[in-house]
């Protein structure tokens, strides 16, 4: 029984509720915080092959695990579709970039300091994904890099996958 303290009265939680629903109030459930690992026993939803949704029953099994290591493991079947898309838009973005680096005959090369690596960040004061050089680094925000006018067309051309990854607003201007 999960309880609610409320001054010097401990109530059961899910009665208050209850009641709450009958008089015509919703709570508001949130989403607990954190990567979900579930339990023994407990359900969870996962992709298989092709990325659609299937439930499975959690017995931390080999199975079990490597979903969990590959980031497969979602509280609903919600999440899992959104967890799909999300890894689907960064497969597409990482496609073009390395069309890009392809075009321009690039292999990028971080034992050279001197050579010029292009990334995407987003600038919160603008609002925009902005392009940035990392020749002398190899951190950013996203861990993908290409030429210059790749990192402009995934600007220009794939806002949506943009935003799906990162949760972020973006206009479309």
């Amino acid at each position: 029984m999960r309880t609610l303290k409320l001054g010097n009265v401990t109530v059961d939680r899910d009665e208050v509720i209850a009641k709450l629903s009958e008089h015509g109030y919703s709570v508001e459930k949130k989403k607990p915080a954190g990567r979900f690992i579930p339990g023994i026993g407990d359900y969870y939803w996962g992709a298989n092959g092709p990325g659609a949704p299937r439930k499975f029953k959690w017995t931390n099994d080999i199975a079990d695990r490597d979903l969990l290591a590959r980031g497969n493991v979602s509280r609903t079947e919600e999440e899992c579709l959104a967890s799909v898309a999300k890894e689907k838009a960064l497969i597409r973005i990482q496609d073009k970039y390395q069309e890009f680096l392809d075009e321009a005959e690039v292999v990028l090369d971080w034992a050279d300091g001197n050579q010029e690596k292009f990334n995407l960040y987003y600038n919160h004061d603008t609002k925009r994904w902005e392009l940035t050089n990392s020749w002398r680094n190899q951190f950013t925000n996203m861990g993908l890099h290409s030429t210059e006018k790749g990192c402009i067309w995934v600007r220009d051309n794939m806002k949506y996958e943009l935003n799906l990854i990162w949760g972020i607003g973006v206009s479309d201007d």
